[in-house]
């Protein structure tokens, strides 16, 4: 099921797979982009790096654009 997420300046579309600030495009590694929808997912609770964070390997992932 997609969903648009809205945010302080930002959307994030799931269906495009997308993060918009101010409605310009924010290139984002398809791991990070997982990352974020798990997290505003699951944002009615805390979320640790354990195994339930398993679309995030910090070891692999580039220096994050900033948003």
């Amino acid at each position: 099921m997609s969903q648009r997420f809205h945010f302080g300046p930002c959307v994030l579309d799931t269906a495009t797979r997308e993060l918009r600030r101010d409605g310009a495009p924010v290139a984002l590694q398809a791991r990070v982009f997982e990352c974020l929808e798990y997290l505003i997912g699951h944002r009615d609770r805390a979320v640790s790096r354990g195994p339930g964070m398993g679309v995030w390997d910090v070891a692999n992932l580039a220096a994050p654009a900033p948003v």
